[in-house]
């Protein structure tokens, strides 16, 4: 017995317990690879920066104004890469009549830039001129496909 129970085994045991705790230690304090790559996936949907009272315009190609849009707020979502706006006014230039003015509570942008989706009370207007009689569109939650200036929405006008 006194063989089994010497100085050196003991501390060939002690020095084994040493590691079995230091390592159960380190796997308790490392992160688990597939964990660490579903944290980085869910990225939180809240703004990545923000431009106030701003004015933006889109020209054809002969550099001429086709869209135009001017909001309070926009606030871009990394996220997704989509925006909101507050208080969007869009003016949608045609060569032939008077412009499009469009005004809502708020939008949507799609992360393409293609999609502005105009949310709440919307009002679309179009002066009178020689050839075209004014008109006035009071609605509600309506879309505007950016590259062929056409809006639509399924709410009653």
């Amino acid at each position: 017995m006194n063989r089994l129970i010497n100085r050196g085994n003991v501390l060939i045991f002690i020095g084994v317990l040493v590691m079995a705790a230091t390592s159960l230690w380190l796997r308790g304090q490392a992160r688990d690879p597939a964990s660490a790559v579903i944290e980085a996936a869910v990225v939180p949907h809240i703004p990545d920066f923000t431009i106030e009272a701003f004015e933006a315009v889109a020209m054809d190609v002969d550099g001429r104004p086709r869209q135009r849009m001017s909001a309070l707020k926009l606030l871009h979502y990394a996220d997704d890469q989509t925006a909101t706006v507050d208080q969007p006014h869009v003016v949608v230039y045609n060569a032939d009549t008077p412009p499009w003015k469009i005004d809502a509570a708020r939008g949507w942008l799609s992360a393409d830039g293609n999609t502005l989706r105009l949310q709440g009370e919307v009002v679309a207007w179009r002066e009178r001129d020689e050839v075209s009689e004014a008109i006035k569109i009071d609605t509600r939650d309506v879309d505007i496909d950016l590259l062929t200036d056409i809006a639509v929405t399924d709410k009653a006008a």
